[in-house]
């Protein structure tokens, strides 16, 4: 029998094995649906508190150019940030990891939506890696042992010349690191990023394009209407919190659009948008489960902990905040 390396697949059969297990001392099926939900929710708290605050891994993606791991790590938790669910692999021979965007399937001649991709973190101590460090054909047998579509390699800025030709030949796309913290605090202040749309990166294989179109994406944002983070703050003050305690999406909509005297904005996807985007921020105090949205702190210091970090981002990547 081979050795399971990855973790989550280890997991996954641990759980099979309980499951069965409960089965066979007949345990109800509503009750093992009910373990396995608080199972669930146990989980996803452990790895929030675990979890870098979004503007943290911005900061890391512009300071950990030399440090090989620290970059890698960061590139793969600002992945999954971004919403793709990413599995992390690392290793000799190995890409950092394989990430999968989780989209519907779609109708007609583009039904099929999802996408995978590989991608490595590369460092350099002179700020800018060259030909040789990208190796091109590793991340080329890389993208056909995972049979992945594309490929994605992030790196805080290229040598240019040769790279662009093997880039542009071999369909390799190169991502500076600072347009990945970019990326990242889009979501974090603007909402969350369209993962369909983000597909078109893909078709980019020059650093510069990468930029403009990252830079475009934050120009499509900025045009949408939006709620902004202080009439979500004044909802929750105003409907009032009770620690532990959960809201629905649905009272926060309506409470802003009592306070506004509006009939249409915001809608409950408007509050889900804000409430992903505080959950990049500050993810140990603020989660979604569906429609519930769960506090760890009152509002008052859930906005004073939204504002302090958005103060250390580096001002070239300040898009939003509130008052």
């Amino acid at each position: 029998m081979p050795i399971i390396r990855d973790e989550q697949k280890r997991t996954q059969i641990v759980d099979l094995l309980t499951q069965a297990y409960m089965m066979e001392l007949g345990v109800h099926d509503e009750t093992i649906s009910q373990i396995e939900t608080y199972r669930d929710q146990l989980l996803r708290l452990v790895a929030r508190l675990r979890r870098r605050s979004g503007a943290a891994l911005a900061e890391m993606l512009d300071a950990v150019t030399s440090d090989a791991k620290a970059l890698e790590r960061a590139v793969t938790e600002a992945l999954e940030y971004l919403g793709f669910v990413v599995e992390y692999i690392s290793g000799s021979g190995e890409p950092e990891g394989l990430a999968e965007a989780p989209l519907t399937h779609g109708r007609g001649r583009n039904a099929r939506r999802r996408y995978t991709f590989t991608y490595d973190a590369k460092s350099s101590k002179t700020g800018r890696v060259s030909n040789g460090d990208v190796r091109v054909s590793g991340l080329l047998r890389h993208k056909e042992k995972y049979e992945a579509e594309h490929v994605l390699v992030v790196a805080p800025d290229y040598e240019r010349g040769a790279l662009d030709e093997e880039c542009e030949k071999h369909k390799i796309t190169p991502m500076r690191s600072s347009d990945l913290s970019r990326l990242l605090l889009l979501q974090a202040t603007l909402g969350p990023i369209d993962l369909l749309r983000f597909r078109g990166v893909f078709e980019l294989f020059d650093p510069d394009a990468v930029h403009d179109f990252v830079e475009e994406l934050a120009t499509e944002l900025e045009q949408q209407e939006r709620l902004s983070f202080e009439d979500f703050f004044e909802a929750l003050s105003a409907i009032g919190y009770q620690e532990p305690d959960a809201l629905t999406t649905d009272v926060i909509a309506r409470e802003i659009r009592r306070a506004r005297k509006s009939q249409d904005f915001p809608k409950v996807v408007d509050v889900t948008k804000v409430v992903d985007g505080l959950s990049v921020l500050v993810p140990h105090l603020i989660r979604l489960n569906g429609r519930q949205v769960f506090l760890g702190a009152e509002p008052a210091a859930l906005r004073g902990a939204v504002v302090a970090l958005l103060a250390r981002v580096p001002e070239r990547y300040r898009i939003a905040r509130p008052e």
